[in-house]
């Protein structure tokens, strides 16, 4: 029994292109023998390219998420940044976070047009441009 047991289910594996078992406990495929994938290293893409900080102009010094959440079954996330003359600002528009992760990431300098909010806390970032004159 033990042998017509085998042999069924060798010849059902063969059929259905199952890998075997080998006596080590790696599975073995006599028709696709497995052949050894060379592991590489991924390559890390190179940092991105920075300017030189000219004085007098105004930079992002800090962006990213501050707050998300959801108001009448819709999602929003408020985003906060930080420029180098030393004002805090946030903004709905994930535009201008981009924008803002840009010239951080790249060293560019901004021009930023700042509002203050109707509660007079915050200040809000009505606009965000790269400045072309660096």
């Amino acid at each position: 029994m033990k042998a017509a047991t085998a042999a069924s289910k060798g010849l059902i594996g063969k059929l259905m292109l199952i890998p075997s078992m080998d006596a080590n406990g790696e599975f073995t495929d006599s028709e696709n023998p497995r052949t050894e994938v060379p592991v590489t290293t991924p390559r890390t893409p190179p940092p991105a390219p920075t300017g030189t900080v000219a004085p007098g102009k105004l930079y992002v010094s800090k962006s990213g998420v501050a707050k998300q959440g959801e108001k009448d079954g819709k999602p929003w996330t408020l985003y906060a940044l930080e420029l180098s003359d030393g004002r805090s600002a946030s903004t709905f528009d994930e535009s201008i976070n981009d924008l803002a992760d840009h010239a951080l990431a790249n060293t560019l300098p901004v021009r930023a047009t700042l509002e203050q909010s109707k509660s007079g806390k915050f200040m809000n970032v009505v606009e965000l441009m790269i400045d072309g004159d660096a």
